[in-house]
């Protein structure tokens, strides 16, 4: 697959023949390399929202996000339009309550996040993140 850009700042990708399987009509700005399948694009109109394609082009997450992180282990931060982060899966399914309030600063590809939100750090995986004060975290 070949990334290209048209004129006016439109993102588009070809196969291997030259073919156009995700057009520049989608108005795609961004689209980024693949990770578990899933392609992290962002719309060039306003307001700017992120969503994913598949490897065959297909918009599999809607453009419905403020902001979003790669997938790892099929799993991706996304932040709503409240400034909220919270986690998906690679077909779209809401994993945890938009909740978090700052940055979800690390997803290893263990799995495992790393998140700050107001004076608060914590550690966890999708199923369960335990926040700690950020006192009682920089004392460890």
């Amino acid at each position: 697959m070949l990334k290209t850009e048209d004129r006016f700042g439109n993102v588009g990708i070809l196969n291997q023949a030259g073919n156009f399987i995700v057009p520049f009509s989608r108005g795609y700005q961004l689209i980024s390399r693949f990770h578990d399948g899933r392609a992290l694009v962002r719309a060039a109109n306003l307001p700017t929202a992120y969503g994913f394609i598949d490897r065959q082009g297909n918009e599999v997450i809607p453009l419905q996000y403020a902001s979003a992180g790669y997938f790892r282990n099929g799993l991706a931060a996304v932040q709503n339009f409240d400034g909220k982060w919270g986690f998906i899966d690679s077909t779209g399914k809401q994993l945890t309550l938009f909740k978090y309030g700052e940055e979800i600063t690390d997803l290893k590809t263990s799995g495992y996040v790393m998140i700050r939100s107001q004076r608060l750090y914590g550690s966890g995986c999708s199923e369960s993140i335990r926040l700690i004060p950020a006192k009682s975290f920089m004392r460890m």
